[in-house]
């Protein structure tokens, strides 16, 4: 992971914009064709919602320019007054961005952010090692004879998810009786699986040390434009809708070059970029999209934008202080 740049106001360079994005999130070519706008962008990552806002919660000193983050973190920094409103009206390309998206429940009477990715997590299955029919749905994944063949982030949220949405409870759940429920359900998960990083469980997929992985579909995306081998299940008992959205610090030194960032970035050339380089969904509308998306890549936005895939997905929201009951669930679970 890149450091991180303290730079106090004084030094600040206004031609330099210092962004906080998701690790390989965005291409390296994409960061260089914005040169031409003589702005240079010095970016540092991170692997984490949570490492995100440990790191820009007491930032004070215009570290960052600009951020990415999840949808339930935005409504977090916001309540917490790290980001600032972000004027739709001086983004010139800001109706590329399909607008109802804009207006989610995260949002407030002024927009705080720019959603730019979408996706959600899902099985995928070595084809070869796993009989494709047996999966379904999220409860397959507690057969025994899978045991030591499932590869698994260790993200509370999305852990937690898998068992709330098997039972039929939402991913949301801030009750605490549905969450002790799916820890117990959990106890008996997670002799089955193996934890990793998540950049280490494409790795463990195609080299078939693992032959089961919970993954994003566009993660999946890219496995299977690898080996069509594997195959992405869905789950019947439906899943977490999550968007990646830039955000703008209230500590940001340079707003102006961040706002000129937004508009490169919902360029749909560029965006196609990112698209082709993450296997993620642009929230850009289609009409524009298309032509600069390659076929494989227009056939995982029609299907992921699909009626029946998106009767499925729960967005995934800020449930506030009920995230330190899971944490007390998780800590339980681990210690097993």
């Amino acid at each position: 992971m890149a450091g991180i740049f303290l730079i106090s106001c004084q030094q600040k360079n206004k031609n330099q914009l210092d962004t906080y994005f998701w690790e390989n999130i965005i291409p390296e070519n994409v960061f260089k064709g914005f040169v031409s706008s003589n702005i240079n962008v010095n970016n540092s990552s991170y692997i984490s919602n949570e490492e995100l806002y440990s790191n820009v919660r007491f930032m004070n000193d215009g570290t960052y320019d600009l951020i990415m983050s999840s949808n339930y973190m935005v409504t977090q920094m916001h309540k917490k007054s790290i980001i600032s409103p972000i004027d739709i009206s001086k983004l010139k390309n800001i109706d590329n961005v399909i607008n109802s998206y804009l207006a989610q429940p995260y949002e407030t009477a002024s927009q705080y952010s720019i959603p730019y990715l979408a996706g959600t997590i899902g099985i995928i299955i070595n084809t070869k090692c796993v009989n494709k029919d047996n999966f379904t749905k999220w409860d397959d994944l507690w057969n025994n004879s899978y045991t030591g063949k499932i590869a698994v982030h260790n993200d509370i949220r999305d852990i937690f998810s898998i068992a709330l949405k098997s039972i039929g409870y939402s991913a949301n759940t801030m009750v605490e009786e549905e969450i002790k429920e799916a820890y117990s359900k959990l106890v008996k998960l997670y002799p089955k699986i193996e934890f990793k990083p998540y950049s280490d469980i494409t790795a463990s997929l195609l080299n078939k040390t693992n032959c089961i992985g919970i993954l994003d579909n566009s993660d999946a995306y890219l496995i299977i434009k690898d080996n069509p081998d594997f195959k992405f299940i869905s789950p019947k008992e439906g899943s977490v809708l999550w968007i990646d959205s830039f955000a703008v610090p209230k500590t940001s030194n340079n707003v102006k070059s961040a706002y000129k960032f937004i508009d490169y970035m919902i360029e749909p050339y560029t965006a196609a970029q990112v698209a082709e380089y993450t296997g993620a969904v642009p929230l850009i509308n289609y009409n524009i999209l298309k032509p600069y998306l390659s076929s494989g890549m227009q056939q995982q936005y029609e299907l992921f934008f699909s009626e029946k895939n998106m009767q499925k997905m729960e967005l995934q929201q800020d449930i506030g202080p009920a995230f330190q009951i899971y944490v007390n669930y998780w800590n339980m679970l681990i210690k097993e």
